[in-house]
């Protein structure tokens, strides 16, 4: 039926048809009603069904995890407790009075709860035989360090301490017992939600009667009669004794995200004194956990007081506290914790002794403690007025002595007794002590700068099991390199060693050479052979070592392949030699590189395998476990408690039956069942159909990196704090040198800021700071020099106008381990980039497979790098494979382009830090290339020079060169304003460009030559004290203009002339070239004028001279055409700067005792900056006018006589 004959049907029924009675009215009102009234009953229904099963399901899971919580409360964690006992002896089957305490105090460990396990360190078969005898739960290790005279190292015991599983550690003198309570003490800080350190002071007993039963279970009386635990826990503290503080400490700590302390714990010899203190004035003043004093709940006794003891053992351990760490800084007063375990009414209860609060939780009869994070600790339950009352008295009545006692009284010791180092044995005594059954001895002679590398030597002798060792260190004004060698100890090698040292303290030399002119004879005249020698004087014969099997650093190239042992092996090597590197840094760095380094100085003892994966986890040690490692252990951990918990909880009267878990268990599988009845049927519920949707949460990472979204660095994060900054300024990067810190600003933030200061958060405390002015400032550069704080070798650092911080505070990264600078070269679309901290060999190629280059935002995340390969790897500089998406950078946004770095190939190797984002240097390949601007550009690097400058500049501009690239190396004279005086009056060209890095010439030559290639057809490279000049009046553009013609001819050589001060004491004020005119007769070394074009793309230089192209060669230019004037040994004011530090990586600083000989210096003067009673006179024995009268008739004005500088 239509709509339309609905309506006409409806209309005529009510018009013309018959009227209803009123009865079938009311019925028909009354039906709807009550349809109406059932709709909403069943919308009722609806919603209570819905309420119900929701509730259910609620309950449900409420009950489930109610009863999981209470499963996690009753597993106790695993302990671990660590000791080392001393050596003792059996007599008629039993152990004598030493063993016997020691055997009693385990039994007691090992009572305290089924979850403890024991650790014995120690050589002696004694112990051994104690971790045999008291069972499975006891295991006896050795694989610690000792001293000759057996005695374990401390630090090597916290260190193997800290690599168990075990969720507590503990740390125990070997004849502390301890009484059941320690586990309820244990279990409450167990339950604290921060990584605390719980140390309890122990008291002695001077009688204590009682032992333990074969099964160690029960305590017994002397007499054989139990004694329950309550009795004996009553008597211990009846007769405990205070007197003298106590001396020993037991130190528990779990296994959490933050160390135990800041500072590297120094070789402490264990029961020697000094290092419980030390260990826990650390942790107290690093401020990284929670440390709790428990030395009120009496949880462990000593049977007797300690007996005094002031050998030298003891007083090595007490210089080694006063030298490391902060334990006699004066703080000892102000150190101290507030927190305190205490028993009182029969419970343990949290004490803040300074707020006088207590804190504890009756939920649970076996967890006393329920504490909120941050310390925000609340109480659980109201107390009773009566029993707050009694808590009170209690409180009062326990004498408050604790750690703090401790440690003043240790600190009382260390400077009311003098301290007076000495060590009873003499060289002789040490070689029959350490000699092995053949009186074989291994002897290790070594300067204090060689530390690292000499304890590396140390622990690969210990991983060999090679104990009969004597290191002797010296400390010496001369660098010692002897080699090694065998020898025998009989009259004739004696008396040739003895020939051999009186050499050596008349050369000039190291030692080594002496060996070969004694032994041999001066020139080898006393060779017999290419193997032996034979010293007449003695009837000594010398056998040479076989390279083969004892090669030096440079033998085969065996330091360069990719895997060094592995190659040392195959060949068959004993010894490999670490030498011919200069210095020891790049020593250090070539050995750790090699995978041959053994020596954890974070720890000051053995590394494990794989434990350094780069130079820079050697430069702050391994410490703690890398973060990968620990969340392997979590993961560990995590699963030894899963099995637990399937096996039932952790045994003991805390474990739980199985019906508890099935019970559970039951609830949750009719929970999941409801839910997925809920969540996956089609019924209606209140009128809306349920139905599974899948929504994605995750961006796809493909199209994340498209975008350009890349992750937060650390440079983004101080960015997006930049509103903090009201002076509008924004760090950029912080990096430590030797002397300075140097910040570098966003570009354009710098302006004009006077006092600027620098602030140094030494600390984690963010209060805790130190406030210096800063050294200078470069508006040009947007850098500012800060001064390295003392005595902090860890700190963040920030700046400001005031005295309170503006800048969000950085961490300073390493001058000395950086990608420091980097160039995109567009003509062969490679990436060349400038690193320390591989330290290759000067003036050669290395392998190049043994790195690859990494571009990225940030290198903690791999997700958002790439790497690419390097195709030539030389000094500080590789040249790397730049990839497509980087290229394309260049044109759609060319400046953002990210950090560059090089590693090491291998899983796990880290990248160099890097501040180095690729620069455009050069244009891309045209088929035809415009012809260069210039002819002839002069690149120079440069420190506090600007007084020289002008006329250094003014000279060269005349006689044709065109173009000026100056590297300042941290300058802080007024070069800026020399070099724009020099613009605004002679129109000079001059580039003046940042170039912090120490020792770096080599390579800043090398990224001039990049920079310059593009618009110089010649470069020179020579310093501001070199003087080109042409005895013959040739011009320079004539020069360069004949040797263009000829294409292979890419380099000019250039002899130097070295001048001396020419009789003066003062600077002459008219200028070098005319003040200084006497010189050293025979000409030193050269410097050259290249063609950028043909340099060999490794960019290799000498400083004086670059590799170059195949097919191209130099010229040696005759003295007659084209010279250098080298002002050299200028008078003593001016030339004792040198002193301060070289720019050439591999050249020795002349402070340094290395290659005194070397034409780089000044002979006879050695490595001090004292000027000689005859300087004015030396260097001097021709009389070289010529220079000086060209400049005289060529620059004076004729008007007023002046030169232009």
């Amino acid at each position: 039926m239509s709509a339309k004959q609905r309506t006409t049907l409806g209309a005529g029924a009510s018009a013309g048809g018959k009227r209803q009675p009123q009865s079938s009215i009311l019925s028909s009102f009354f039906k709807a009603r009550l349809l109406c009234f059932l709709g909403v009953k069943e919308s009722a229904l609806r919603a209570v069904s819905f309420v119900l099963i929701f509730g259910f399901l609620a309950i449900t899971a409420g009950l489930y995890f109610a009863l999981q919580k209470c499963r996690d409360d009753n597993i106790f964690p695993t302990v671990t407790i660590f000791a080392a006992p001393r050596p003792f002896s059996y007599f008629g089957g039993r152990p004598d009075l030493v063993g016997g305490r020691q055997e009693l105090a385990v039994r007691s460990w090992l009572a305290v709860a089924p979850e403890v396990s024991v650790v014995l360190f120690g050589k002696d078969s004694s112990i051994f035989d104690l971790a045999r005898i008291l069972g499975p739960r006891v295991t006896a290790e050795s694989d610690i360090d000792f001293t000759f005279l057996g005695t374990p190292f401390f630090h090597c015991m916290v260190a193997r301490s800290q690599n168990y599983s075990s969720e507590i550690s503990v740390i125990i003198d070997p004849e502390t017992i301890l009484l059941p309570n320690f586990l309820a003490t244990l279990h409450c800080a167990y339950k604290l939600n921060r990584d605390w350190f719980l140390v309890s002071m122990i008291p002695s007993v001077s009688n204590f009667p009682f032992h333990m039963d074969d099964t160690g279970n029960h305590w017994l009386k002397e007499d054989g009669a139990s004694i329950g635990i309550g009795k004996l826990q009553e008597y211990a503290i009846k007769e405990l004794q205070w007197s003298n503080c106590g001396e020993k400490l037991v130190m528990a700590w779990n296994r959490g995200d933050v160390p135990l302390y800041a500072a590297i714990l120094p070789p402490f010899l264990h029961g020697k004194g000094f290092y419980n203190s030390w260990v826990l004035h650390e942790v107290l003043s690093s401020e990284l956990r929670l440390v709790i004093d428990g030395s009120y709940i009496v949880s462990a006794i000593y049977p007797q007081a300690d007996t005094a003891n002031d050998g030298w053992e003891v007083k090595g351990n007490n210089h080694l506290a006063a030298l490391y760490g902060s334990l006699y800084s004066g703080e000892q007063n102000k150190l101290t914790t507030d927190l305190k375990f205490i028993k009182c009414l029969g419970k343990h209860f949290l004490f803040d002794s300074v707020k006088k609060v207590v804190f504890y939780n009756e939920g649970s009869s076996r967890l006393f403690f329920s504490f909120k994070h941050g310390m925000a600790f609340l109480l659980s339950w109201p107390l009773h007025f009566g029993i707050h009352q009694r808590l009170i008295r209690c409180i009062d009545d326990l004498n408050f002595l604790g750690i703090e006692c401790f440690l003043k009284k240790i600190y009382n010791i260390a400077f009311t007794e003098p301290l007076t180092l000495s060590i009873p044995f003499d060289f002789e005594s040490l070689l029959q002590i350490t000699a092995d059954k053949d009186k074989t001895i291994v002897l290790a002679v070594a300067g204090d700068n060689y530390r690292e590398m000499l304890m590396s030597w140390v622990c690969q002798l210990r991983h060999l099991a090679v104990s009969n060792f004597i290191v002797w260190p010296i400390n010496l004004p001369r660098r010692l390199n002897s080699g090694f060698y065998f020898t025998r100890s009989d009259p004739p090698t004696i008396a040739a060693m003895e020939k051999v040292v009186k050499h050596a303290l008349t050369s000039t030399l190291s030692e080594q050479p002496s060996f070969y002119d004694v032994l041999c004879g001066e020139g080898g005249i006393n060779r017999v052979d290419d193997n032996h020698c034979f010293e007449p004087g003695t009837n000594l014969t010398i056998h040479f070592l076989d390279r083969n099997l004892f090669p030096n650093g440079a033998y085969k190239g065996l330091w360069e392949k990719r895997n060094v042992r592995s190659s040392c092996k195959k060949q068959g090597c004993i010894i490999l030699h670490n030498n011919w590197v200069s210095g020891r840094k790049r020593k250090l760095e070539r050995q750790v590189h090699s995978g041959l380094w053994e020596y954890d100085p974070a720890q000051r003892m053995l590394r494990k395998d794989n434990e350094f994966e780069s130079a820079e986890e050697l430069r702050f040690g391994s410490g703690n476990l890398p973060l990968r490692k620990m969340r392997g252990r979590r993961a560990d951990d995590a699963s030894m408690k899963d099995r637990r918990r399937r096996d039932g909880g952790g045994g003991g009267k805390f474990s739980r039956s199985s019906s508890s878990f099935t019970f559970s268990f039951a609830l949750f599988l009719l929970c999941v069942a409801l839910c997925s009845v809920v969540a996956l049927s089609t019924f209606r519920l209140i009128g809306v159909s349920f139905r599974p949707v899948l929504l994605p949460t995750w961006r796809n990472p493909t199209m994340n990196a498209i975008s350009g979204e890349y992750p937060l660095s650390r440079r983004d994060l101080r960015a997006s704090n930049s509103n903090l900054t009201p002076v509008g300024l924004r760090i950029e990067e912080a990096i430590t040198f030797p002397d300075f810190v140097l910040l570098f600003l966003k570009p354009q933030s710098y302006g004009a800021i006077a006092n600027l200061r620098c602030i140094y958060f030494l600390s984690q405390s963010a209060e805790s700071h130190l406030s210096l002015p800063a050294l200078s400032s470069s508006s040009a550069s947007s850098c500012v020099r800060c001064p390295l704080p003392l005595k902090a070798d860890v700190f963040n650092i920030s700046l400001s106008e005031t005295s309170l911080p503006q800048l969000p505070p950085i961490l300073p990264l390493r001058s000395d381990h950086l990608a420091y600078a980097s160039v995109l070269d567009t003509r062969d679309n490679t990436t060349v980039i400038f690193a320390k901290g591989h330290n290759l060999r000067a003036a050669r190629l290395s392998n190049p497979n043994s790195f690859e280059c990494i571009f990225g935002w940030d290198f903690s995340h791999p997700k958002f790098s790439l790497s690419s390969e390097v195709l030539l790897a030389a000094q500080e500089i590789f040249r790397c494979r730049t990839p497509l998406s980087i290229l394309q950078r260049r044109h759609n946004s060319p400046s953002i382009f990210p950090f560059v770095s090089v590693r090491f190939k291998g899983h796990g190797s880290i990248p160099l830090p890097s501040i180095a984002r690729p620069e455009i240097l050069s244009s891309p390949p045209m088929p035809k290339r415009p012809p260069k601007a210039h002819l002839m550009c002069v690149c120079t690097m440069l420190r506090n020079q600007a007084r020289f400058l002008q006329e250094w500049i003014i000279y060269h501009s005349r006689i044709g060169v065109e173009r000026w690239f100056i590297y300042d190396n941290n300058s802080d004279d007024d070069l800026e304003q020399v070099v724009q005086g020099l613009f605004t009056q002679w129109r000079i060209m001059i580039s003046l460009h940042e170039w912090p890095w120490l020792k770096t010439q080599e390579a800043g030559f090398a990224h001039c030559a990049l920079r310059a290639r593009e618009s110089c057809k010649w470069v020179g490279f020579i310093d501001v004290d070199e003087f080109l000049y042409f005895p013959s009046n040739f011009k320079l553009h004539d020069v360069l203009r004949n040797y263009s013609r000829s294409p292979s001819v890419a380099e000019l050589r250039t002899t130097c002339h070295s001048f001396g001060p020419s009789g003066r004491k003062t600077a002459p004020p008219e200028g070098v070239m005319v003040g200084y005119s006497c010189r050293i007769s025979p000409p030193e070394r050269h410097k050259s004028i290249i063609r950028p074009e043909a340099l060999n793309p490794s960019l290799i230089n000498v400083v004086h001279h670059f590799h170059l192209k195949d097919g191209m060669k130099f010229v040696n230019m005759d003295v007659r055409v084209m010279v250098i004037n080298h002002y050299k040994y200028q008078v003593w004011e001016v030339f004792k700067e040198k002193f301060h530090r070289r720019v050439a990586t591999y050249v020795a600083d002349w402070q340094e005792d290395e290659n005194v000989g070397s034409k780089d210096r000044a002979p006879g003067l050695g490595t001090k900056a004292v000027e000689p009673s005859d300087w004015a006179n030396r260097f001097c024995e021709v009389n070289d006018t010529g220079l000086r009268n060209w400049v005289l008739q060529a620059f004076v004005d004729p008007n007023t006589g002046h030169l232009p500088w």
